[in-house]
Parts: structure tokens; C-alpha cells; sequence
């Protein structure tokens, strides 16, 4: 999970070979704000 928090965070998510197929799945900011906040909540419960 914190791997792929570090790929959205740095735009590699989706991956670009999807992308390519399917350019209107790029995340949008909020989108992408939404997936890292959830990523986090999700650690923070898992280590508890």
C-alpha cells in the first residue's frame, strides 16, 4: 500500500501502457488527493 501511495503521488498511476489505451483515466487532482488520503487512512488503520 505505501508503494502505491508513492505511485499515485508521482503520477505513475495509472500506468502509462493503460493510459495509452485509455487516456480518459488519467487522475485529476482532487482524484488523486481522494486515493493518497485513502491510502493513508487505510495505513494508519492497518498498523493499529
Amino acid at each position: 500500500m505505501e508503494e502505491t501511495e508513492e505511485m499515485i503521488e508521482k503520477g505513475e498511476m495509472p500506468l502509462r501502457s493503460y493510459l495509452w489505451l485509455h487516456n480518459d483515466a488519467k487522475l485529476s487532482e482532487a482524484q488523486t488527493k481522494i486515493l493518497t488520503n485513502w491510502v493513508k487512512d487505510y495505513l494508519s488503520k492497518s498498523k493499529n
